[in-house]
């Protein structure tokens, strides 16, 4: 071997043994200055890692932080308990926009847009969406998990069968038991107390704050939704009635169902949305007094309510008045009575001696007046009903909505 190439060999193993040294000398300053909670995981790190031990340390994983939510609601009334509890942590998208009605709705672009980043779409259920809204909801939505149906727990009620009221289960939520309902109510503890007499609705709303999941009530409150449409040609709805929202107590339930998914999907949110729904719950709490005191002018001999389309069930089973009928029968807009079923309605407004007719906001009256025409009777306007009106109406939020109501019901029935 050259002389050249023997002292190349020397000096690499200098070299190499001057680098191991360093990062031996580097090492054990490290392991003796205690900088290092876990000197095992820095140990078997790659030597190359020491060459980057100066430069800043890459940050800890962490769980990600949600500052908002994307929601949709399928309709205004919706949207707007959704804001109340939500807050300003919450961008909530209106599918049916104000004063328009929710049963002849039809999606664009940015529907479906709106539906596939929101991260949870509430719907009211009991087949108030109709087909075309449920297809795009489902059909655009994240997954079946993002969709949450408000009506499941309320407990709810049938449609009328016109002639016979509210008979058949008025006894259940009649009038003199909600006079004994406004007594302390709460959020959490007093829910119970405050629906003492409404049976299933106190158990439903006591078992959410439990942690109860959507799909066990699925089964109880949707059974027959296979069958929309069997009791009225061309309407969607199934045998019960999704307005539901005329009735503040069922609200409250909703209210709930509302707190419980924000925060599931927000869990560092919980806070402001539990105090977000306590708050709106004081407010309908303090609705269903205000309205209970407003209607009590009405005689009863009066409390009989006529109105454009099925859709005041609720109202009529919490605040003590029947539903004659209705000039659109079946809770949907679409179909027109007949003229078979005009003249048996009209003989049925006669029979009870109703003289006032209350037409919607948001529907055409040419109907109502012709069936006020032939029973004798008076239209009076301003009902809301599926949609909240624009801002600075009478009904830009859902207590406003329901106060105007409750303002135009007991004005045309007990005269003042």
């Amino acid at each position: 071997m050259s002389l050249w190439v023997k002292s190349r060999l020397a000096s690499w193993r200098l070299s190499t043994t001057a680098i191991l040294a360093v990062v031996a000398f580097v090492a054990l300053s490290a392991a003796c200055g205690g900088e290092d909670p876990t000197p095992s995981v820095r140990a078997t790190t790659a030597p190359t890692a020491v060459a980057t031990s100066t430069s800043v340390p890459a940050a800890s994983p962490t769980v990600q932080t949600v500052e908002q939510l994307a929601v949709v609601a399928s309709t205004s009334i919706l949207a707007d308990w959704v804001r109340e509890v939500g807050g300003d942590r919450v961008t909530v998208t209106s599918l049916v926009p104000r004063q328009s009605d929710p049963h002849n709705f039809q999606p664009g672009a940015r529907d479906i847009a709106a539906v596939a980043d929101a991260d949870v779409v509430f719907v009211v259920g009991l087949g108030l969406e109709e087909t075309w809204l449920d297809d795009l909801i489902r059909n655009a939505a994240k997954s079946p998990d993002t969709i949450v149906e408000l009506a499941e727990g309320i407990n709810p009620i049938p449609f009328s069968e016109f002639g016979g009221g509210h008979d058949d289960h008025g006894d259940e939520h009649g009038h003199d038991e909600h006079d004994e309902d406004h007594e302390g109510e709460g959020h959490d503890e007093d829910e119970e107390e405050h629906h003492e007499d409404e049976d299933a609705d106190a158990e439903d709303h006591d078992e959410d704050h439990e942690g109860e999941g959507h799909d066990e009530d699925g089964d109880e409150h949707h059974e027959d939704e296979d069958g929309h449409g069997d009791d009225h040609a061309g309407h969607d709805h199934g045998p019960n009635d999704p307005h539901f929202w005329f009735d503040p107590a069922r609200v409250k339930v909703a209210v709930d169902a509302i707190e419980r998914e924000l925060s599931s999907r927000a869990p560092s949110l919980h806070d402001q949305f539990h105090e977000g729904a306590d708050a709106y719950m004081a407010k309908l709490d303090e609705l269903d007094t205000w309205v209970t005191d407003r209607v009590a002018s009405v005689p009863q001999a009066n409390r009989f309510l006529v109105t454009t389309h099925d859709s005041f069930g609720y109202f009529a089973e919490r605040y003590g008045f029947e539903i004659i009928g209705a000039v659109i029968p079946g809770g949907g807009t679409e179909v027109e009575p007949s003229p078979t079923e005009l003249t048996a309605l009209a003989a049925l407004v006669q029979e009870h001696g109703v003289s006032v007719i209350f037409s919607e906001v948001q529907l055409s009256d040419a109907l109502t007046q012709t069936l006020a025409s032939e029973a004798g009777a008076t239209v009076v306007s301003g009902l809301y009903t599926g949609s909240l009106g624009a801002d600075g109406s009478p009904a830009a939020t859902y207590v406003d909505m329901m106060r105007n109501n409750a303002e135009v019901i007991a004005n045309a029935l007990s005269g003042s």
